[in-house]
């Protein structure tokens, strides 16, 4: 960024009274929170005696506060992609990007809306319970195999005697196995 002009007043301000401003027009003025040009020039004008207009408060905006908006949002994106891989969220790379992407444009508007927020973070957070849920019933059925395999080892001898039986069909020869290997099977609740 070049040297403001000499007759830019906010430009020229100290660094603290340039963060003031930062924080009226994003945030508000009073206990409404009012970001209106209107409000915040009276506000510089009461607490800093300094008269400005909106073209100064445009530029000032342009300059100063878009600016510092934008990485803000972009960190905050960043940290949310750092901390869904923290708790273990192994989104596809594209997926993440898409969520760190609109995380980014939700916390760069003007004011972000709570609730869109939530519904975000919301989504987020479903999305991690399917993987989650996806994993555990994946494991699941890893240790089923196994068990099955490792019942089925012990009771070989016992499984080509049933699958020699003449007398079993094939559904009675099925129910057999399903005997031998697992017991029976538990009442319904």
């Amino acid at each position: 960024m070049s040297k403001p002009r000499s007759d830019a007043k906010l430009l020229n301000l100290p660094a603290k009274k340039q963060d003031r401003i930062c924080d009226w027009l994003m945030e508000g003025v009073g206990p409404k929170g009012d970001t209106s040009y209107a409000t915040v020039k009276a506000t510089i004008e009461s607490e800093f005696g300094v008269v400005t207009s909106t073209g100064a408060l445009v530029e000032f905006y342009r300059q100063v506060v878009a600016p510092r908006r934008l990485r803000r949002a972009a960190a905050a994106a960043d940290s949310l992609g750092k901390t869904a891989k923290q708790i273990g969220a192994s989104f596809e790379a594209g997926t993440m990007a898409a969520l760190q992407q609109k995380a980014f444009e939700i916390l760069a508007q003007d004011r972000t809306d709570p609730d869109e927020l939530m519904a975000f973070m919301g989504m987020v957070l479903e999305a991690r319970k399917i993987e989650l849920k996806a994993e555990d019933l994946a494991l699941q059925r890893k240790r089923f195999e196994f068990s099955a395999a490792k019942s089925a080892l012990q009771h070989v001898r016992e499984l080509k005697q049933i699958q020699g039986d003449r007398s079993l069909n094939e559904e009675a020869k099925i129910d057999a196995v399903r005997l031998r290997l697992f017991g029976k099977a538990p009442e319904p609740k």
